[in-house]
């Protein structure tokens, strides 16, 4: 029981708003009879207004919440912007919105929901994403590549993303890449190309592609080095003029 205290805990410290979309954030499989807890007059911070009832859904004969899911409930209510936290709660699909708050990694998703633009996310849990492409997003992100996907993206390529790739390219994109090339990649890419090489790349090739080559196989483009007189000198592109010797 001490989880479902501590998730009631949190949403004391949150705002009317917030309190009232209690029933998506705190949702729970229901097999039976549920049990119904209140709490009365609880003062919110920060609007410090009374709130008459509180309702935790709590059911002795219903599939527990896992360890996860409250950590992703006390995210979602503690630590969210509210402008982020009400494009999810009003936008989302119901499905994409039950895969956030019960496979994400509850630090990815603190960076989703204050760090993402609000069309963004909106893209990111609307119908047409692949439920399995967002928790690969929610679970195998790097946070600078999530981030700079939730942020710097043009919205119609996040959306391709998230509704045509391959799963395993798609983690090897967030996980591999660079954020750099994957912003140009999620921003100047042609929506039917970025669809190619997110569902027919290997994922060796695919992580070539979205990372620097770091000084490796670099050829020099004045050729092999070569080696001339003069005392030892050695040089890829010193091209000292050419030695003559005469006959005396």
């Amino acid at each position: 029981m001490y989880k479902y205290y501590h998730l009631l805990y949190e949403l004391t410290k949150v705002s009317v708003y917030t309190v009232l979309h209690l029933e998506v954030l705190i949702y729970t499989v229901h097999r039976s009879q549920c049990v119904w807890y209140c709490c009365e007059s609880i003062n919110i911070y920060p609007t410090q207004v009374s709130v008459c009832t509180v309702l935790l859904i709590v059911s002795a004969s219903a599939a527990p919440l896992t360890s996860n899911e409250v950590e992703t409930r006390i995210v979602a209510v503690s630590k969210s912007k509210p402008e982020l936290l009400s494009a999810a709660v009003s936008a989302a699909d119901p499905d994409l919105l039950r895969v956030a708050l019960t496979d994400a990694d509850p630090d990815l998703l603190e960076i989703a929901l204050t760090e993402a633009t609000e069309a963004l996310l909106k893209v990111a849990l609307t119908r047409g994403v692949r439920p399995e492409n967002l928790k690969v997003a929610l679970t195998r992100s790097r946070p600078e590549t999530l981030k700079t996907a939730l942020t710097l993206s043009d919205a119609n390529l996040l959306k391709t993303a998230l509704e045509e790739a391959n799963g395993e390219l798609l983690a090897t994109a967030l996980l591999k890449a660079d954020a750099r090339i994957l912003a140009v990649a999620l921003t100047q890419s042609r929506p039917e190309l970025l669809a190619v090489a997110l569902q027919d790349a290997t994922p060796e090739n695919l992580e070539v592609a979205l990372t620097p080559s770091g000084g490796r196989g670099k050829r020099s483009v004045y050729g092999p080095p070569r080696y001339y007189g003069y005392g030892g000198l050695y040089s890829p592109y010193y091209n000292p003029l050419p030695l003559r010797y005469y006959a005396y």
